[in-house]
C-alpha cells in the first residue's frame, strides 16, 4: 500500500488537486485522492467484490453490519466533479487502474456508507483498543495496522489545520465534510464530535490542550475495555460504556 500511498501531510485541503510526483503516488491516506488509490485495487477483481469487501471491513469496525445510503450515492455521483479531475489525473500518472469510472463507482459508494453517532464512536474505540471491535470482541485491524492509523491522524486528519490542531488539543483525529471528527487516545477512549467552526470544518465541542495532551498519548498501554462517547454541540451523549469504566467521570 505504501507504493500507491504516502504518510506526508499536504498542508493543503482533504480535496486538493495535490499527488506526490516524487514517489508517484498521494500524499497520505485522508485526502481525496488516497481514497481513490484503495478504491482502484479493491476494483481489481470487480467492483461488485470490492465494494462488499469495503463494506464488511467497515461493518467489522462499527460492530454492525452498515448500508449505502443510495440518496448520496447518487449525489455523489452526480456532483463528484472534482474527484472525477483527481481521478483521471492519477490514470495519467499510473496511479490507478485504466478505469476511472469503475473506481470512482466504488469510492462514491465509500462516501456513503450510513452510520450514526454510535457507529462512529465504536469505531473510534476500536481504533483505542489497538484493533479490537468493543461490542463484538473481532479483531478489525492487527495492532501493527492500528499503529498506522493512528500515527497518520496525529499528522494529516486535520489537513490543513493538523499542526494546530495537535498543539492546542493533541490527540489523533480525523474531521470530515459531514461535519464530524473523530478522535481517540489510545489505552483509554474514542471520541466522536459535531460542530463547525466559521470556515466551516469540523472541530472539537469540548478540547482541553492540558487534559488531552501528553507524551503517553501515543504510548499508553490499551485498557481492557473502552469507554465510548458521542459528543454534539451543547451536550454530551455516553453510548455502550463498558463495566470497566461505569462510574468514572
Amino acid at each position: 500500500m505504501l507504493r500507491s500511498v504516502g504518510v506526508e501531510p499536504t498542508g493543503e485541503r482533504f480535496s486538493s488537486i495535490l499527488l506526490d510526483a516524487a514517489h508517484n503516488r498521494a500524499f497520505n491516506p485522508m485526502v481525496n485522492s488516497r481514497a481513490i488509490v484503495p478504491a482502484s485495487l479493491l476494483t481489481c477483481a470487480s467492483a461488485e467484490h470490492g465494494a462488499e469487501e469495503m463494506r464488511a471491513l467497515f461493518s467489522r469496525l462499527a460492530g454492525r453490519r452498515l448500508e449505502i445510503d443510495e440518496a448520496v450515492f447518487r449525489s455523489e455521483h452526480e456532483t463528484g466533479h472534482r474527484n472525477r479531475a483527481i481521478a483521471w489525473l492519477m490514470l495519467n500518472s499510473g496511479m490507478i487502474e485504466p478505469d476511472p469510472d469503475r473506481v470512482l463507482e466504488l469510492y462514491f459508494q465509500q462516501c456513503s456508507v450510513l452510520v450514526n453517532c454510535a457507529d462512529l464512536a465504536s469505531m473510534a474505540c476500536t481504533l483505542e483498543t489497538l484493533g479490537r471491535q468493543p461490542l463484538t470482541g473481532a479483531q478489525g485491524f492487527a495492532a501493527g495496522v492500528t499503529w498506522d492509523v493512528l500515527s497518520v491522524k496525529t499528522t494529516c486528519g486535520i489537513y490543513d489545520y493538523a499542526g494546530q490542531w495537535l498543539y492546542d488539543v493533541g490527540l489523533p483525529a480525523n474531521s470530515a465534510v459531514s461535519g464530524m471528527i473523530m478522535a481517540v487516545v489510545p489505552g483509554q477512549r474514542g471520541w466522536r464530535s459535531i460542530r463547525r467552526s466559521s470556515t466551516g470544518w469540523a472541530i472539537p465541542c469540548a478540547a482541553s490542550r492540558s487534559a488531552a495532551a501528553s507524551p503517553e498519548t501515543l504510548g499508553c498501554t490499551p485498557a481492557p475495555a473502552c469507554s465510548m462517547h458521542t459528543r454534539r454541540s451543547g451536550g454530551s451523549v455516553e453510548r455502550a460504556r463498558s463495566p470497566a469504566h461505569r462510574g468514572r467521570a
